[in-house]
């Protein structure tokens, strides 16, 4: 059930050479053996939870074509439902159930910052959620029964969407490509490409989506973090003035001695922005921000806690990233910085990857000390907990 390799026979290297963000690809038995990690009770319970972001979509029989609700829901809410053309959709489930962690971390071949999250759907026949373009990379994971994906690569940035809806549904959508996938087979989808996937018959499917920040994304960030970087006495100056007959007139020379400033400033490799990186792309949702223990116990009490439940586990909702510096491995984690010393460099990708650790595997282990102060302040965080 839990694979190396979650692309059936084609390759890591091939797929990231042939069709990563270029074409999209059916992966027949991708997975095999593979069914469905939740019933559709289990992600109808998951819906009427407060702190879990879900929706259904109604093609038909609503107030309105394509309608859109969101959760939390009541049971109520679903035996009211009619039978056919809805669906529903639940994000974050990994979050949710950390379990189901081993399902996105089989597509650690691409970066983990890239990861957005695991995104599980219930519908009965004729489900869907309509003909539509999404702007990030998606793995469609087919768990329970069977859907029909029809794709178009070639529809237009500004092709024209249905009114009188939330949803942006394509309001022309001819088929280029089709598909009937089964439990196990899986479609992958870059960027841009639009699909419209509809059920046969009672279906489950997971999407394992990968967002990027948009370039007007990074550079407010970014922006806003060198702002903080630049010193406040330093004034524009031009020594080298050169003499002219017009003096209202702004020439090419000036122009380019500003560009050059910030020039100069863009084009920094201080270890601030390795911090900005990590920091920005550890950030995940608020709803899921971590928080340290209400008791935080100090080393004694919370090694004497590890040693009775004899396992730490690590917190699946935060993304557990690092870089490695000349003197140090800095972790970025939800967010935050925390730097660790050289020695430890060899356990980052252990750390951050690990889902739980077993008091057995410190004890005795010759970095005991390092190790045990490292996890200790992630734990304080709220990046790692014991039961």
């Amino acid at each position: 059930m839990r694979p190396t390799n979650p692309l059936g026979d084609l390759q890591v290297d091939q797929f990231v050479a042939q069709y990563w963000q270029k074409k999209p690809v059916v992966i027949r038995q991708a997975i095999k053996d593979f069914s469905s990690p939740v019933t559709a009770e289990e992600l109808a319970g998951l819906a009427c939870e407060d702190v879990v972001e879900s929706r259904i979509i109604l093609e038909k029989d609503g107030r309105h074509p394509w309608e859109l609700r969101s959760g939390p829901f009541t049971q109520r809410d679903f035996s009211r439902l009619p039978a056919t053309h809805w669906t529903l959709l639940i994000q974050d489930v990994e979050k949710h159930l950390p379990e189901l962690t081993w399902i996105t971390d089989a597509f650690h071949f691409i970066p983990d910052w890239r990861l957005d999250d695991l995104m599980i759907s219930y519908a009965p026949e004729y489900g869907s959620v309509g003909p539509h373009k999404d702007a990030y990379d998606v793995f469609l994971l087919q768990a329970q029964g069977r859907r029909h994906w029809k794709i178009n690569t070639r529809i237009e940035a500004d092709a024209q969407i249905l009114d009188n809806t939330a949803l942006n549904i394509l309001k022309d959508f001819e088929v280029e490509q089709e598909w009937i996938l089964e439990p196990g087979d899986m479609l992958y989808l870059p960027p841009a490409v639009a699909h419209y996937g509809i059920s046969l018959g009672d279906c489950i499917t997971c999407s394992i989506g990968f967002r990027a920040p948009s370039h007007r994304q990074l550079a407010q960030s970014y922006l806003h973090t060198l702002i903080e970087h630049i010193q406040s006495d330093k004034y524009y100056s031009d020594p080298d003035i050169q003499t002219q007959q017009k003096a209202h007139e702004i020439t090419a020379h000036s122009v380019a001695e500003l560009k050059q400033i910030v020039t100069d400033y863009l084009s920094q490799d201080s270890q601030w922005l390795y911090d900005w990186a990590g920091t920005l792309l550890s950030e995940g949702k608020k709803s899921f921000q971590a928080e340290g223990p209400h008791d935080v116990h100090d080393m004694t009490a919370f090694i004497n806690n590890w040693q009775t439940s004899m396992v730490l586990y690590r917190n699946t909702a935060v993304k557990f990233l690092y870089i490695m510096g000349n003197d140090c491995v800095n972790f970025y984690i939800d967010g935050q910085h925390i730097s660790a010393t050289t020695g430890l460099s060899d356990y980052a990708e252990w750390l951050c990857s690990s889902l739980q650790i077993s008091w057995n595997e410190l004890d005795g282990h010759p970095d005991r000390e390092a190790l045990l102060a490292l996890i200790y302040d992630f734990y304080c965080h709220g990046f790692y907990y014991y039961q």
